[in-house]
């Protein structure tokens, strides 16, 4: 009798050790290829519930056909689940998101050739002819101070993407404040600068003189079927 449950104890930790191991791998697996959020978590669940299963089975807990509809139950559960997330990820892909990174600033760029930057409706009063500004800036206002350059500074090169010749760029809000710290541009248009900017500027001995031309706001956009008022 002893000796039975000593070789069952013996063959459950052999087990439990093989399935841990098993689950460990597969865990760093879907890890690794993007399933942290949902797949990681499953895989180590199924290592926990069929260790018990198998415990359970070595010492004759279960009869077999409630063995054989506890590891089906196991197995729809995961199927079922797994069904779930897959479902709700096709879903969410299916939404369309707006990404800055996908945008093509070179629409906007200043005096080329089918350019979307807005032209004025009669010539400007204020031209810029000769030492003209270094202008960068966030991704959102480059149309902006696109149309400014257009309307303002002579017809020429301006692409947003050189930061070697061009003296037009746009290289987004953090690095605009940065260039303008390190006096590598000389105005640029962003959002207010952070409590971290503010304090590399003072380190930098760097005055920032702040002109508001505009503010934001948020718009929320909500399902219709959505009870927020």
């Amino acid at each position: 009798m002893k000796e039975a449950f000593w070789t069952k104890l013996l063959f459950s930790i052999f087990a439990v050790g093989g399935i841990a191991f098993l689950g460990f791998i597969g865990a760093i697996i879907t890890a690794l290829y993007g399933g942290l959020l949902f797949y990681t978590p499953l895989v180590a669940i199924l290592a926990i519930v069929l260790a018990i299963y198998v415990v359970l089975i070595i010492f004759n807990v279960l009869s077999r056909r409630t063995s054989n509809i506890v590891l089906l139950s196991i197995l729809g559960l995961s199927l079922l689940a797994t069904a779930g997330y897959e479902i709700k990820q096709a879903y969410v892909n299916r939404i369309a998101m707006v990404d800055d990174r996908e945008v093509n600033l070179l629409q906007y760029e200043p005096f080329a050739e089918k350019t979307k930057a807005v032209n004025l409706d009669e010539p400007s009063s204020y031209h810029i002819d000769s030492d003209f500004p270094r202008l960068d800036g966030a991704t959102a206002l480059y149309p902006l101070y696109s149309a400014f350059v257009q309307s303002t500074y002579p017809e020429g090169y301006y692409n947003p993407y050189d930061f070697q010749t061009s003296q037009v760029i746009c290289s987004s809000t953090p690095e605009a404040y940065k260039r303008l710290i390190e006096g590598e541009t000389d105005i640029i248009f962003v959002a207010a600068p952070s409590i971290a900017q503010q304090k590399e500027a003072k380190r930098k001995g760097v005055e920032l003189k702040l002109t508001p031309i505009g503010r934001e706001a948020f718009v929320f956009f909500v399902n219709k079927r959505n009870d927020v008022t």
